[in-house]
This record gives structure tokens, sequence and C-alpha cells, in this order.
């Protein structure tokens, strides 16, 4: 703090802030419509850790500042000291550059940050000093500053004379004003910027003004603190003071002074500080708290290097398990209220896929987030950068804007909420290496939204679960899509002829999923849902997707109460690792009598020897409309001249007749409707004993 330093404490640190050679002044106006307290609270922990994470950077800081409205530093005759309501900014982003590539490098990158720019800015006037900015002294003994500051501290901008050219202007500055002022005791730190031309070139962008008219710009700002007010008016009246000024008013026009509120830091000596890994909110509250486990290397590298969901997957031995974050988990970070309304889940699971693939699926999954998010919908992206996206898509029954960046080096992606009415917040979807080679890669995703605002709040408690298991939903089709891309293509053609059905079948998975269509013939909804994992995705055509074995028997049976039998007339399998193509006709008799056949391909995947997914592409509306005309050519069977291959494999047909589940399934009462209704075709086989006795009591009962 600047009142805990003493006045007999001569100790200059200037020196820490030299490499900084170039750097970028940037002065700030919030746009209309947000108060000054959400203004800060989004620049801070939503906008600057974004900002901290563009490479180049050797420093970066945040001066929230209050506004000039005179009365405080002395008056000399002719210079204007009091700044017009409509050119009184809201703060300050400083950031320093090394070298002249790592500025380059950073400008190359800016254009992701200038997309999250109009959800807070309403004006960005940019100004650059090329080796003209250095700190003359400086006794405050933290370089980088996280929040209020007990002292007084400001920063004023500097117009030359219109009579004085921008090198006698320079000179003044330089030469006679801070050398006299850095004499006094009494300033506790100077730091001096010549400023550039603003360059007027920068086209507005999204409503943001980069426009600043010649009239209204600086040449120059300093940086001047005192430890308090005593300190200060010491200043104005020593002999320092004086000198400085002197002949200020041959020089100067207008010279405005912006209290600071408060500073945040985000990047220092080229490292990202806690501010900038986890916002300048945790990082304040783990220093009120104390938490100095909170800064040891095995913590911060769980931020910095995305090794977080590797250390939970070890530490609670435990693969493919969901962490939710409650007031109790987290007492010093956040508020009982906050934690109850917070969104913060994070999901891990093994991936047994080389890193290029994982990778690879990852950056689709960010181009393509229907593929993997079951509630996701409408996506679309809006603006492309080197090395992200601005992406929009509906999900949780809200438009979900993202500003999504991704490095290679480390393998993480990160979203950042932007625009949102209810939310700020971010996701880390991230792979990680394990120490050992022999153990697979680990994928991970990490989500933490906070509530704006009450109707956030309410929000949050209604989706929270929703969105963690869409999380998980998203890791592990991510782990089928990329082990699928690594695995060996099988494929299998059925046709028609007298070998073994056991013979016939590519794999394991074709058999579960002509154990699931006999389930679904002989109308069992509980049976059906039952050989689907405890977290599925099941999606029939247009209907809304089912996430719950309950909402897959629920569908099921409405849907089988409508027709009378259905059939599966199956043309091809393939097997690719843990997944099934099937393409097929499929035969419905409706209650009526009438039949209708609609092609139909599915896509199913597994874990373990159950179903995490099932997406069936038909449009099954003709089914419960007769009115919708289905042309004979509309078949999977359909070939070259429209000539039909040949109409039926009887695959359903001998599963029912040879299949020891099937067999077993009848003799219990699961008799496939199209034996009983519809064309009621004959049950083949070492089961017609069973089956006929069976029928007789299914068409009593039915």
């Amino acid at each position: 703090m600047i009142s805990a330093m003493r006045k007999v404490d001569k100790v200059d640190y200037a020196n820490r802030d030299r490499q900084g050679k170039i750097a970028f002044y940037v002065l700030l106006w919030k746009r209309k419509g947000i108060s000054l307290e959400l203004f800060s609270e989004y620049w801070r922990n939503v906008h600057g850790p974004l900002c901290a994470r563009l490479p180049g950077q050797h420093q970066y800081w945040q001066f929230h500042l209050a506004a000039n409205e005179g009365g405080i530093w002395p008056a000399i005759d002719s210079i204007d000291y009091v700044c017009p309501a409509v050119d009184r900014f809201h703060g300050i982003a400083e950031l320093t550059f090394a070298t002249e590539a790592d500025f380059q490098a950073y400008i190359e990158a800016f254009g992701i940050l200038m997309a999250d720019e109009h959800n807070l800015f309403a004006k960005a006037i940019a100004y650059t000093s090329i080796g003209n900015s250095q700190t003359y002294c400086d006794r405050i003994p933290s370089g980088e500053p996280n929040g209020e500051l007990d002292g007084i501290k400001f920063h004023v901008m500097v117009k030359k004379s219109n009579a004085v050219s921008v090198e006698a202007f320079r000179t003044y500055i330089t030469d006679t004003f801070a050398p006299a002022v850095v004499q006094s005791d009494s300033v506790l730190k100077f730091r001096l910027h010549l400023l550039e031309e603003v360059d007027n070139s920068r086209p507005d962008d999204d409503g943001v003004s980069r426009y600043e008219p010649q009239d209204k710009q600086y040449q120059a700002a300093f940086e001047i603190a005192f430890a308090n007010p005593l300190e200060m008016e010491k200043f104005f009246a020593s002999p320092e003071y004086a000198q400085a000024v002197k002949d200020q008013a041959k020089y100067v026009e207008r010279l405005y002074p912006f209290p600071e509120r408060s500073t945040y830091t985000f990047v220092y000596n080229g490292e990202l500080t806690l501010a900038g890994q986890r916002s300048s909110k945790v990082a304040d509250l783990i220093a009120r708290i104390g938490a100095t486990n909170q800064l040891k290397e095995n913590i911060a590298s769980l931020f910095t290097k995305a090794q977080e969901e590797n250390h939970m997957s070890k530490s609670t031995a435990t693969n493919g398990k969901t962490q939710t974050a409650s007031a109790e988990q987290v007492p010093s970070l956040i508020s009982t209220n906050e934690a109850t309304s917070r969104i913060q889940t994070t999901f891990s699971s093994p991936v047994n896929a080389p890193l290029a693939k994982v990778w690879e699926m990852m950056l689709d999954k960010v181009e393509n987030p229907g593929r993997y998010n079951p509630v996701a919908y409408d996506y679309k992206i809006v603006e492309r950068y080197n090395n992200g996206v601005l992406r929009q898509m509906k999900a949780a029954n809200m438009t979900v804007k993202e500003i999504i960046t991704w490095d290679e080096t480390t393998r993480e992606i990160r979203h950042v909420l932007v625009d949102n009415p209810y939310f700020f917040g971010e996701a880390i979807n991230a792979v990680v290496q394990p120490s050992n080679s022999k153990d697979p890669l680990l994928l991970s995703y990490s989500l933490d939204w906070q509530p704006y605002n009450q109707e956030g709040r309410k929000i949050a408690q209604e989706i929270q679960g929703k969105i963690a298991q869409a999380l998980e939903q998203a890791v592990l089709k991510g782990i089928a899509v990329a082990e699928q891309k690594s695995a060996p293509v099988t494929s299998t053609i059925i046709a028609t002829g007298t070998l073994p059905l056991a013979d016939k079948l590519p794999g394991t998975i074709s058999d579960l999923a002509l154990r699931l269509f006999a389930r679904g013939e002989s109308f069992d909804a509980h049976g059906f849902s039952e050989l689907f994992t405890e977290a599925p995705v099941y999606q029939f055509g247009n209907y809304a997707p089912c996430l719950t074995k309950a909402e897959i028997q629920q569908s099921t049976a409405a849907f089988f109460s409508q027709i009378a039998a259905l059939y599966h007339d199956i043309k091809m399998l393939w097997e690719v690792g843990n997944t099934l193509f099937l393409e097929m006709d499929v035969i419905y008799w409706r209650k009526d009598g009438s039949v209708v056949t609609l092609p139909c391909f599915d896509t199913f995947r597994v874990e373990g020897d159950k179903f995490s997914e099932l997406r069936i592409f038909m449009d099954a509306n003709p089914v419960g409309d007769p009115s919708i005309p289905v042309s004979s050519t509309s078949s999977v069977f359909t070939g070259i001249q429209g000539k039909r291959l040949t109409t039926t494999t009887d695959l359903m047909k001998k599963f029912f007749a040879e299949h020891p589940d099937a067999k077993a399934r009848i003799a219990n009462g699961f008799v496939p409707k199209w034996a009983i209704a519809g064309p009621k075709w004959p049950l083949e086989g070492a089961n017609r004993k069973t089956t006929t006795a069976t029928t007789k009591k299914a068409v009593r009962s039915s």
C-alpha cells in the first residue's frame, strides 16, 4: 500500500520498467447503457484476462479512473485544467513491449480483442510511445498492483501549446519539468510518456470510435503518486514544483489530471500475473484471505498450462468424473449467494488416440459444436482471426456468443463469453499429456460462468444441471470422434445367403444394434432404453433429442402407440472403432392397415456394452400423415436408373430365429409385432413351437 511507505524509504524501483521499450497507451470511454460498475467488472474480469493472453506483452496495466472535474491541481493562467465532459475517459490501458517484433506480434493478434471491445467501450484512442516512455522514480515496492490504492495517484494528460513545436514541447517536458518533479521527496512515482500522433486511419469498428481530431490529441501524459494528501500539498508548495512549472504556460495549453480509482496488472515481466491467470477479482480474494498456497507453482501451473483437469483426475483416481464446485468447497473465494448461482463444472476422461487426432477433433468442435454438444444449434462463425473466432450459437434457451482462441503449443482452447446479458466467464477445452508416456491422453472441459444480475442467478439454477450434462457429453463425443478417426475401418455388406448370422456381422456393435432393433420391433420401450448409457444422446429425425434413458423410453413408447408394426430392412453396416454406421429401409404398418417404407441412416456410438449415442436420419412425418406422398424409389435399395437392388436381407427375421437373446425374449413374451400384426410373418427356425404359443398369448392379450 502507498500509505504504508515510510518517507525514509529511498529505494527506487524505476529500473524494473526499463525493458518496456515500446508503450501502447489507450484511453477508453465506457459505452452508453452500462453502469460504471459493470464496465469496471467486465473490463478487469473478462476483457483483461483475454487481452493478457495475446502474445508479445512485457507489461499490461489497467488504470480505472475517476472523472476530471478540476479543483485539485494548482492553476496557472492560460492553462486549462478541466476536461470537457464529452472528453472525459474512464480508464487507460497501458501495455509495454520489449521489442518491435513483440509489438507486431501483439498487433497481428489484436483482431480477436477488437471483437470484444464493443461490449464495453464507446471509444478507444490508442497512442504509441516508441522509446519515449520512462519511469523517472518509483518508490512503491510492488510494480504489479491489483485493486484500490490507499495513497493518491493521478494520470495527467498534457496538450502542448499551438505556439510551440512538438520538439520544443518535448524538450521542456524532459529537460525542465520531469527533472524538477522527481527532486521532491513527496513524489513516490513519476512515469512520463511522450506520445506520438494518433493514427486516425484505423476504422471505427462495431460502434467503437477510434478517431480523435488533431485539436483534441495529447502530446504527453504522466503518472504521479503521493502517499497521502499532505504529501501532495507539500509537493505543490515546494520549490521543486515551482521550478517545474516556471515557464509551463509557454509550452502547455491543457493539463488534465484524472484521479486513479484502482489499478490491475495482468502481465508483468512477460508473465501472466495472478489477475491475468484467474481475473483480478480472484486475485484480490486470494490476497485478502492470505491463501499463499494459491501462489505456489503446482497450483499456478493448473491455470497457465491447462493441467487442472489432469490433477483432478489423478486426485480422484477415477475416469470420467464430473466435478462441480459448491459453496462448501470454495468458501474463501465466493460467497454462498454467488456459489449457489455460479455455473462451475469440470469433466475429464482418457482418450486413446494420437495427439494430432485429438487436436483436430477439438478444432472441429469449434466449427461444428452441434456434432458434439446436444443442446447447441443455430451456430455460426461471425468473425475469424489468426488464432481464433467469434462464434454465436443457441444453447440453454439463450444466445451464446464467445470469443474462442486456441494455442497449439499448450493444446488449449479458451471460450470467453461476450455480450451476454446474464453471465460473464469462460470455458477451457484442453488435452493434457500424461507424465507417464504409457498412459493415455486426458481430454478435459471446464466451465465457469458467473451471473451479472438477479435474472442470471435465476437462470443459473435452472440450467446448471443441463450445462454439466452437455459438457460431459461434449467430452465423451469428442473422445469417440478422435478414437474413431484413429481406428481401422471395417465394413460388411449384408446380402442374402445361407451363412449363419454371426458370420455376417462385422462386430459386437452390429450385434448390439440388432438387439436394439429387436426391442423396437417388439415395442419394448423399457428394454429399448436399457441398452443406452446413463447419459445418452438419442435423436430421431426432427424430434427433440432425448438426453436420459427415461426420455428415450417415454419417446419410443409414444411412437409405438401410433403404429401397428415395424421392420428394419438392413442393407449395409460399417464399424469404425466404437462407431457403427447403418443403412436400411424401415417398413411401418399403420393402424389403418396402410404401409409406408422410408429410407434411413443411423449412427451409433458405444461405451462399454451400451449405446452412448444414436442419431436416426430419417423424415418420419409420413408415418403419422398418410397424405404425405412417398415415392416407391425412396429406398436405400434403389440403384442406377431407378433399378432396385435385392429387396430384403431378412436380417432381423434371422436374428429372431437364431440369436440366443431373441429366443429368450420371445420365450418371455416379447414377440416382434410384425409376427402378430401387419404382415404377420411367421417366426422361423427352432423357435417355431415356442413362438406359436407365445404368439397366441400375445394376440389374446393385445
